[in-house]
């Protein structure tokens, strides 16, 4: 009769058809990183809606300014606000503008682990979301980087020449700092340029110089003009001590600014061969290259826009007996002073 249970079934549910994402930051322990999360939207987000992100619960800090920084929106245009939480770590962004459907990137300020966290817990989770907190698309489960043990380093925020109206090339200097002696062989160091359009090397003209501590041992740089990455060759016989090394080549004077406006830095060990081979990217992680360590993600810049190391160089393991700083850079310091307080002194 009608109403009567004649028997229960189980139907399958279905999977969740995640959004592609990236995530990408420097794996090594107990480091202020910039998080590089890479997201292909298949929906608009409409202005004053929220794209979320979950991190590990292991981060030592995930949110919307540290020592480092705070967030660089990337192609997400202008934003409202930025929201933290903890337990689980999170920051929301509200969005002042339509987010079209599409490749978009955003630079978030973290710091990594003490210790290489549990697998399934080392994941991120992104939502993007209406203004009323309805979902509209989600990727779960983003694998964070793993925690590489015997190598400490930073990359410290790039200062850059500022591009003036007849100049047909900018300098960028990576500051890149060795916090504990290393206990593992580094081979190279690939600084990946943004693109689209790819920013390029100007001419040949790199230059390395000691901040303090021991500089990184050099072997020739590999690079033409042209290209959009720069490899730096170490010396193989040597392990890195502490020290900061300041690596400074010009960049031909762009049209117009990447879409992907940030700059990816790759350790690379023991299997990089003669000629770079192994020490590469690849635009999903698992395209990598056998010799590549650990990935650092760092914010881009306008050249247009002027740059101050003063403000910019923050040392992770500064103390008072590592006081040594190139000449150059403390001339281009005072210099920068100077002209701020003539400026002031102008009413300009």
């Amino acid at each position: 009769s009608s109403g009567d249970r004649i028997g229960r079934g189980t139907l399958a549910g279905f999977d969740i058809e995640n959004m592609d994402v990236q995530v990408i930051y420097g794996s090594l322990a107990s480091v202020p990183v910039d998080i590089g999360v890479v997201f292909t939207s298949r929906v608009d987000v409409p202005a004053q809606g929220k794209v979320m992100i979950k991190g590990p619960p292991d981060l030592q800090q995930f949110g919307c300014e540290n020592k480092r920084g705070t967030v660089k929106s990337g192609s997400l245009g202008a934003i409202t606000r930025c929201q933290t939480s903890v337990n689980p770590p999170r920051v929301t962004l509200t969005l002042n503008e339509t987010l079209k459907a599409g490749l978009h990137l955003v630079i978030l300020p973290g710091e990594t682990p003490r210790q290489n966290p549990e697998e399934s817990l080392n994941t991120f989770d992104v939502f993007l979301r209406m203004p009323d907190d309805r979902n509209l698309d989600v990727s779960l489960k983003v694998p964070g980087e793993p925690v590489q043990q015997g190598l400490r380093a930073s990359v410290l925020s790039f200062w850059w020449t500022q591009l003036l109206q007849y100049d047909t090339a900018f300098y960028v200097t990576v500051p890149i700092e060795i916090l504990d002696d290393v206990d593992i062989p580094l081979w190279g160091i690939l600084i990946d340029f943004p693109k689209e359009p790819d920013f390029q090397l100007d001419s040949t003209d790199i230059q390395a110089s000691r901040s303090f501590g021991e500089s990184l041992y050099l072997s020739p740089f590999q690079a033409q003009a042209g290209d959009s990455q720069l490899l730096v060759r170490l010396d193989k016989t040597r392990r890195l001590r502490t020290g900061l090394t300041l690596i400074r080549f010009p960049i031909t004077r762009p049209e117009q600014l990447p879409v992907f406006n940030f700059w990816r830095i790759a350790f690379c060990g023991d299997q990089m061969g003669e000629n770079g081979e192994g020490c590469t990217l690849g635009e999903p992680r698992t395209e990598r290259g056998p010799a590549v360590i650990s990935v650092f993600a760092n914010g881009g810049f306008d050249p247009l826009e002027p740059s101050s190391p003063l403000e910019d160089l923050k040392i992770t393991t500064g103390s008072g007996q590592r006081c040594e700083v190139s000449f150059w850079l403390l001339m281009w310091s005072c210099m920068w002073r100077c002209l701020q307080g003539t400026i002031g002194e102008l009413g300009m």
